[in-house]
């Protein structure tokens, strides 16, 4: 083999990463999942916390997701609105089905399952803020 050999080879160095998201601990989940008050907004905050705890989806399949988008007799939720652009169908637990359903009823919905405090879609940067 050529001494040179390697020389000729251009090997360009991996882009830095940007630092991980911090991982919350089991505490810090548990805070959250604890139910707050009784205003609309606070339980909507919450009901969101514990699906996406649950089924992990992203912020903004939530702000697009419908009441009709959740299937209690196939204890299933569809989502329309991904990243990828693709349908998916998600199973849901019987605790997250049994919060889902109580705040629907609580909060007689039947358009947007996360509505703003006017009834309109949420919007992602009302959700962000919410949570800050």
């Amino acid at each position: 083999m050529e001494e040179d050999a390697i020389a000729h080879f251009k090997i360009s160095l991996p882009k830095s990463q940007e630092p991980a998201p911090k991982i919350p601990t089991k505490e810090e989940v548990a805070k959250l999942l604890i139910k707050p008050g009784n205003s609309f907004t606070q339980e909507r905050m919450w009901v969101i916390t514990n699906l996406v705890v649950a089924s992990g989806i992203r912020c903004r399949t939530i702000i697009n997701l419908k009441v009709d988008d959740i299937s209690f007799e196939k204890q299933q939720m569809v989502l329309r609105e991904t990243k990828s652009k693709k349908l998916s169908v998600i199973p849901l637990s019987d605790k997250i089905m049994l919060i889902l359903k109580k705040y629907i009823r609580k909060w007689d919905l039947s358009d947007w399952l996360f509505p703003s405090k006017e009834g309109t879609q949420m919007t992602a940067e009302g959700l962000y803020s919410a949570y800050e």
